[in-house]
């Protein structure tokens, strides 16, 4: 009987830091953020857009959704071959976002998120006089993190600057193994409106 004692007067003492916990996190305010941004991978010669809309969970942390854009290009000009090449990447995914305060309307902020993408590759070009053109569709996968500054500019609205680390998996467009196996790099330019 003393045991079921003891078990049950332990079991309500680490109870009381939990129900303490929640009490805190329920008054807490939790804000909504919707995010538009955008950005240039340098040495891919590739700009790209972002759209994020999440959650703060915390005063500095938020979480959510993002949607991203890229549209890449490349030609080829010999005197026997032309070819243009094309890719549309879209990415759906999560990401987790943080903030660490550096002054009263500044903060520093990194983020990291993973999701699925979809990309649809286009090749033309002509060899020997002969033309022809085709097009192929893959999904794979994306990881990017990002590091930046952010500024509050209002009430409710916050601009930010920063740079985007984006790496694709592999892709296969009819046979044909494109694997980035590298991780672009980029500068961006973002709004984010809060409520």
């Amino acid at each position: 009987m003393k045991l079921l004692t003891h078990i049950s007067t332990l079991t309500a003492l680490a109870l009381i830091p939990l129900a303490h916990a929640k009490g805190e996190y329920e008054q807490q305010e939790i804000m909504g953020e919707f995010q538009i941004g955008g950005g240039y991978f340098f040495e891919e010669e590739t700009p790209y857009a972002i759209i994020r809309t999440g959650a703060m969970v915390n005063d500095r942390t938020s979480v959510g959704l993002q949607i991203g854009y890229a549209h890449r290009s490349e030609d080829y000009r010999s005197s026997l071959l032309n070819l243009d090449a094309k890719l549309d990447t879209f990415t759906l995914g999560g990401y987790l976002a943080h903030y660490v305060p550096i002054a009263e309307s500044t903060s520093l902020y990194g983020s990291v998120g993973i999701g699925g993408a979809f990309s649809r590759g286009e090749l033309s070009g002509s060899y020997l006089g002969y033309s022809g053109s085709g097009s192929d569709n893959d999904n794979s996968f994306y990881a990017d993190a990002t590091i930046g500054i952010e500024h509050k500019l209002s009430d409710n609205w916050l601009g930010n600057i920063g740079c985007r680390f984006f790496h694709l998996n592999q892709l296969e467009f009819s046979g044909l193994d494109l694997d980035p196996n590298t991780i672009m790099v980029g500068a961006e330019l973002g709004l984010t409106y809060t409520f």
